[in-house]
């Protein structure tokens, strides 16, 4: 019984360990991207990505970096995957419905905005987008 209890201590341990590094990866990832160094962004994130694979965000701000290389395919998986690990990151559904726009799907687009909205009524770019989408 001990064993198991330490056993899972040390594991919660592990995770703790994984995500308060992952953190500190993500931010100099987004330090990067915000120098313009979106290959380097990406390649911070994977790294976060590994040491704290439920982390929604991180894949959100590398799904940013696959968008703005132009890797819009590969950008919708990557929000895909933070909208699955957490449903209510309002941005992630942003972010989608303007890769879905870049590749034609409307519709989609706009049931992803309809959505951010609804999570998050405050956010103005995503009233702009709706409007666009109406156009």
């Amino acid at each position: 019984m001990a064993g198991k209890l330490i056993g899972e201590q040390k594991s919660l341990l592990e995770r703790l360990r994984g995500r308060v590094m992952s953190s500190g990866i993500n931010r100099r990832g987004m330090a990067l991207y915000e120098q313009g160094d979106y290959e380097g962004a990406i390649a911070l994130y994977s790294e976060a990505i590994a040491l704290a694979p439920s982390e929604a965000q991180v894949y959100n701000n590398r799904g940013n970096a696959y968008d703005r290389l132009g890797r819009t395919e590969r950008a919708l998986e990557d929000y895909r995957e933070a909208i699955r690990l957490d449903p209510e990151l309002a941005v992630a559904y942003l972010n989608r419905a303007v890769a879905l726009q870049t590749l034609g799907t409307l519709d989609e687009a706009l049931a992803d905005i309809t959505r951010a909205i609804a999570l998050a009524p405050g956010m103005i770019p995503a009233f702009t987008m709706r409007a666009a989408l109406y156009r």
